[in-house]
């Protein structure tokens, strides 16, 4: 459900329980581990993000914020260099500059991995 309704920026706990038939305290129970309902959400979005700039997409970063639900592109931006350690628009700098080789693409998603296992 989450993943299908990523474009919403209305998308939150309330709306999740509810598309799902589920109750709220329910769904926080399930998604504590992973940081909360909000967290988890987030953490979707931005892979969203990171995965269109990895396959080359080169739309505006305005559209893919929201496509995938963020505010606005600064929105993206903050919340994207808080998880992965640039702004969107560098990631895709780096992604276009080196190419698509599996190393450097691990590389690039090292620090991301490591926030979304701690």
């Amino acid at each position: 459900y989450i993943r299908n309704h990523l474009g919403e920026r209305d998308l939150d706990a309330a709306a999740v329980a509810a598309g799902i038939g589920a109750s709220r305290s329910s769904l926080y129970r399930l998604f504590e581990p992973d940081g909360g309902v909000a967290q988890f959400i987030m953490t979707r979005r931005l892979a969203a993000v990171r995965d269109a700039l990895e396959q080359g997409s080169r739309q505006p970063l305005a559209v893919l914020a929201e496509m995938f639900g963020f505010t606005d592109e600064s929105h993206l931006n903050r919340r994207f260099k808080q998880a992965y350690g640039q702004p969107a628009g560098a990631y895709r700098r780096t992604v276009l500059e080196a190419g698509v080789d599996g190393l450097d693409a691990a590389m690039r998603r090292w620090p991301g991995w490591m926030i979304e296992i701690s």
